[in-house]
């Protein structure tokens, strides 16, 4: 991931919207430039951009992926994941076409998927990318 192509989300103080951009932090200023605000030099310098202030507390970063309705993945997403085949991984346990619904964040340096309500605490993201699983984005976790 390159870092000046970081994307990330957060919602708006006033209104509550949710706001794509790039995410800055100064002193108490919270805020995120919308991609298509920022106006550049011809030398590839930003010459002027106008922030929205957001709760920091929102702010999460786009994780490259894409659901399976073409919707982008954030951090804090609320998702559903299908199992399309029986899943085993220490002690979690999958069967064909169960699906549970968890929340987005990071563990240990990871991306997981935290359980919201099955016995097992997270699923590793790499997991639901490479074993057979469908993600489906319905909602952050401040809904």
């Amino acid at each position: 991931m390159d870092y000046n192509s970081w994307k990330f989300r957060g919602q708006r103080i006033d209104t509550k919207e949710w706001v794509i951009g790039y995410y800055i932090h100064y002193g108490s200023i919270h805020g995120i430039i919308p991609i298509e605000s920022l106006k550049y030099t011809c030398n590839g310098e930003a010459l002027d951009f106008n922030y929205i202030n957001v709760n920091p507390d929102t702010v999460g970063i786009y994780l490259e992926l894409d659901d399976i309705n073409c919707v982008e993945v954030y951090q804090y997403d609320k998702c559903v994941v299908t199992a399309k085949d029986r899943y085993v991984h220490d002690n979690i346990l999958l069967i064909k076409d169960s699906t549970f619904i968890g929340i987005i964040c990071m563990s240990d340096f990871n991306w997981v998927i935290q359980d919201t309500k099955l016995d097992f605490e997270y699923l590793p993201l790499h997991d639901v990318l490479y074993e057979n699983m469908d993600i489906e984005v319905v909602g952050t976790l401040f809904d």
